[in-house]
């Protein structure tokens, strides 16, 4: 019997006769409980939500940081022998800190908060993978021991350097002479693909992009 505060109506009632589950009840026809599922206090540490207050501070205009990024929505796996295998490790690990910059719709730096627990040696290389793959993917990786107090300029003076090194957009911009041989992505090294532009400005007109779209924005436009 459904609960008196139920109300399911005629459709209810004809899935009851059909003997189709009606929705917000259990297949014993009592109302669903509720999940045992509760949030979590710890979501950020004692020494991640310390850091935290340090580095917002020094954010640029149109940045801001995320944390606890997981890896694999922050670099992409080529196709390759060991994808699988990096695909694997990377889905296994996350980043302290991710800052990206709205304007430029990338991430431009990643932060690990490093305590103790980075001296075990099993951590160590899981850290060392973490650091191949970053650099591989080209997004700078600042390492920062955990501690009671931090030296705001230095760190302000590291992301300045970094923000200096980085693209003005997520994706390089390049002219080509036709529609000829297709070119080679620049970051991905594989054979661009040929597209529309479907949208915006460019509405209509064809253009050179990478077969990664949207991980990868890089283009070639067609000159006319």
């Amino acid at each position: 019997m459904t609960d008196p505060q139920i109300q399911p109506g005629c459709l209810g009632n004809i899935m009851a006769k059909l003997g189709i589950p009606i929705p917000g009840e259990s297949a014993s026809g009592n109302a669903t409980s509720e999940a045992p599922i509760r949030l979590r206090d710890d979501f950020l540490s004692d020494a991640e939500l310390s850091f935290l207050g340090v580095l917002r501070p020094l954010l640029g205009a149109g940045e801001l940081v995320c944390p606890k990024v997981r890896l694999a929505d922050l670099v992409f796996v080529l196709p390759s022998e060991e994808k699988t295998s990096h695909q694997n490790k990377i889905r296994q690990r996350h980043v302290d800190f991710v800052i990206y910059d709205l304007d430029a719709r990338r991430a431009v730096a990643a932060i690990e908060l490093d305590d103790a627990s980075h001296r075990r040696s099993k951590r160590q290389e899981k850290d060392a993978y973490l650091d191949a793959a970053l650099q591989a993917a080209g997004l700078p990786l600042l390492r920062e021991p955990a501690r009671y107090s931090y030296d705001t300029e230095t760190l302000r003076a590291r992301l300045a350097t970094i923000r200096a090194e980085q693209p003005s957009e997520g994706g390089s911009v390049q002219r080509a002479s036709s529609e000829g041989e297709p070119p080679e992505c620049p970051r991905c090294g594989v054979a661009m693909t040929l597209r529309t532009s479907k949208k915006g400005p460019q509405a209509g007109k064809r253009f050179w992009g990478c077969p990664n779209y949207p991980q990868c924005r890089e283009r070639v436009e067609l000159t006319d």
